[in-house]
């Protein structure tokens, strides 16, 4: 059985996907889907037997997806998940002929009981399905399929039967499986590149998918047309020598640069394998993540991992560890972002060439600091940035700049406990050795930093240089002494580590207003 979780919130699909026991439920395929389109395009491309979903989500609701659901899948289960008791949402999911309502935050075990009890039901509801024959007699079910949900099932579902299953699913669909045939498969992919004519855009994109379909039908031996979601097309020619007429039918489609055209070409295959073809040239339209127009046959994706190897000799790899260990983290997004840019501006970004990158970044942030990159990754909005930033140069450019920031946020909050607690330990050293002379010689041989870094860290934590302070104590001991021992001046100003006494009688008025021994006459009224 396939089950499709969908929900907008990355953690609540993980969480089902974790925390439901699978294994108790037989053999269980997961698919994940974040939005409605997501979810639609899932159905489209496998055979989905129940649909869990979240009410609420952006664009397509929950409520809107399983309106289409129980259209276009009739036999498809759906079981609703909301954070809301609502009695509208409850009345709606009895008008999609929903098998379940489950209250958020789900309880896993209540979940998994739920979809157990909704998948035997699926099953019965399968068996008690009625077939006629030609005479018009009931026999066992055996669904109908048209002709182009029969090659959707053959080209992008897991079908595992091999020939037998091939051929009994076109079968369905009143085709004849011809095993010896060999075909090329085409992913065509339309998008807009400006959109001058708002209003007439739907009649204009529907004009040129017609002039399209009729020229491929008239110039080259088509076999079969089957449309997918989201302006894309899987065509399977007999013809092997497709590519002249693909590329001329690429460059009409930018003449007036209202449309762009992008064909993704296998090489020869057979029923059989055509699954595993379709997913080769999947990984062309994967790898041009920027959409560039143009024909790419399957076996251009070597010479792209080739040339996306160059990457680190592009980028100052070496320099990195030192920006990182030097506070300057954001060189390494910088060079990034021009790195980017300079292969958008080439028509040179790839998939492979992202993937890349995400690996020298994470090798240099790991190295540098291992514990606080797993902190930064364990978080799962940057696991989401993380998980598409191969997607495209807008998604790389936002996973590094998270991944940055948060590193540079974590560096400082981790710099400024470490510079207090240095701090803490110098005040510490000083309260206890008053009586040395206490530079910042002596601080910087005690604590192995420089000198210049003692200063720092007082202006910093203290707001005052590391003399005044040292001074202060100074005196402060000093006033103590005056105050609690009939010592003599000259020695308490030895014992505090300044061995001329007029400097320390200037120090000590500076600081008290009056002269060591007035301060004593007029505390002890002498």
């Amino acid at each position: 059985m396939n089950i499709l979780i969908v929900d907008d919130k990355y953690e609540v699909v993980q969480g089902i996907k974790e925390g439901v026991d699978w294994d108790r439920l037989g053999d269980i395929t997961l698919f994940e889907a974040y939005s409605g389109l997501e979810a639609l395009q899932c159905f489209k491309e496998n055979e989905i037997d129940l649909l869990v979903t979240d009410i609420e989500m952006p664009g397509i609701s929950g409520i809107d997806l399983a309106e289409r659901v129980t259209r276009d899948y009739p036999d498809a289960g759906i079981v609703f998940l909301s954070s809301h008791d609502s009695f509208r949402f409850a009345q709606a999911a009895i008008r999609m002929r929903c098998y379940d309502y489950i209250l958020q935050p789900v309880d896993y075990k209540t979940l998994r009981l739920s979809i157990e009890e909704v998948l035997e039901q699926l099953k019965q509801n399968r068996r008690l399905l009625p077939e006629r024959d030609a005479d018009g007699e009931s026999r066992p079910a055996t669904a109908c399929l048209s002709r182009e949900d029969a090659w959707r099932r053959v080209i992008l579902s897991k079908l595992g039967g091999g020939k037998e299953e091939i051929a009994s699913t076109l079968k369905k669909a009143g085709l004849e499986a011809d095993f010896s045939t060999k075909y090329r498969i085409v992913l065509i992919c339309l998008s807009w590149i400006a959109d001058p004519m708002q209003g007439h855009r739907n009649r204009e994109k529907d004009e040129f998918v017609s002039n399209m379909k009729n020229s491929l039908a008239q110039n080259l031996p088509l076999a079969h047309w089957v449309p997918l979601l989201d302006n894309r097309w899987i065509l399977l020619f007999e013809e092997t020598d497709i590519i002249p007429y693909l590329q001329l039918l690429v460059g009409s489609s930018e003449n007036g640069r209202v449309y762009k055209l992008v064909a993704y070409v296998s090489e020869q295959t057979d029923l059989e394998h055509l699954k595993e073809d379709y997913g080769k040239i999947l990984e062309l339209a994967r790898n041009n993540v920027s959409g560039y127009a143009g024909v790419y046959e399957y076996r251009e994706l070597g010479s792209k991992i080739s040339d996306s190897a160059r990457v680190s000799e592009r980028l100052a790899v070496h320099k990195w560890r030192g920006w990182l260990l030097e506070g300057k983290e954001e060189l390494i997004r910088e060079e990034v972002s021009h790195y980017l840019s300079e292969k958008e501006s080439q028509k040179a970004l790839d998939r492979h060439t992202l993937i890349l990158i995400v690996q020298l970044l994470s090798c240099a942030f790991y190295n540098y600091d291992d514990k606080q990159m797993q902190e930064i990754m364990s978080s799962p909005d940057v696991l989401k940035l993380y998980e598409a930033s191969i997607d495209s140069k807008e998604a790389m450019a936002a996973y590094v700049e998270r991944i940055v920031s948060l590193h540079k946020e974590r560096r400082l909050a981790h710099d400024a406990d470490t510079g207090k607690a240095l701090v803490k330990r110098i005040k510490n050293y000083v309260n206890t050795h008053i009586g040395n002379r206490l530079s910042r010689e002596e601080i910087s041989a005690a604590f192995f930093i420089s000198k210049d870094y003692v200063s720092h860290l007082f202006r910093k934590y203290e707001n005052q240089g590391f003399t005044q302070y040292v001074n202060e104590r100074k005196m402060e001991k000093a006033r103590e002494l005056l105050l609690k021992t009939n010592l003599p001046v000259n020695v308490i100003a030895s014992s505090v580590g300044i061995s001329e006494y007029s400097y320390f009688s200037k120090m000590f008025k500076d600081y008290s207003g009056m002269s060591a021994n007035e301060l004593r006459a007029k505390v002890r009224g002498t």
